[in-house]
């Protein structure tokens, strides 16, 4: 895994903290030297649409990234439904929600993919709750008041993601 993190031009891009440019030559630089300190204060740009986050509207694109979308479908309902080009991704196999009685998508299942996804792109050998100075439990709970704390936001992303993994829906 030492490959991955910010070593990786494209991996990087996905860790890059949303308040930072990862287009600057000398941000990627001083990520890769540990120069930045690097927090769940501010969410990963594998939190946003596209890697992208608009300083001008931080919730614009916040929750929609494709690789997250299918870090969830992967994780709950297969494969085949992960990599399918349809928005609700069907399977002809049972998914792990389905073997263990989950017909919602929730932000907690969310926010669980979220953390296993930052996982797998850092160099970390092996899980473990800090990632340098990043800590995974706060960032979960980050991602899951995303979903509780607005009352147009969370209610509206919740519904986006309720149409992308179908397989969950009743």
């Amino acid at each position: 895994k030492h490959t991955r993190g910010f070593s990786h031009d494209i991996i990087g891009r996905f860790l890059c903290p949303c308040n930072l440019d990862w287009d600057d030559e000398s941000v990627r630089q001083d990520l890769r030297d540990g120069k930045i300190e690097v927090t769940a204060d501010e969410y990963p740009l594998l939190m946003y649409e596209d890697c992208k986050c608009d300083p001008e509207d931080m919730e614009k694109g916040l929750g929609r990234n494709k690789a997250l979308l299918r870090a969830v479908k992967l994780i709950f309902t297969g494969r085949s439904s992960a990599f399918s080009n349809s928005p609700g991704g069907k399977t002809t196999k049972a998914g792990n929600a389905e073997i263990a009685g989950k017909t919602q998508i929730t932000p907690r299942a969310i926010a669980y993919a979220a953390c296993q996804l930052r996982f797998s792109l850092s160099t970390k050998e092996s899980w473990a709750l800090k990632d340098r100075d990043f800590d995974m439990q706060q960032f979960y709970w980050n991602v899951v008041r995303l979903f509780e704390d607005s009352e147009q936001f969370g209610p509206e992303l919740l519904d986006w993601w309720k149409k992308y993994v179908a397989a969950l829906s009743p």
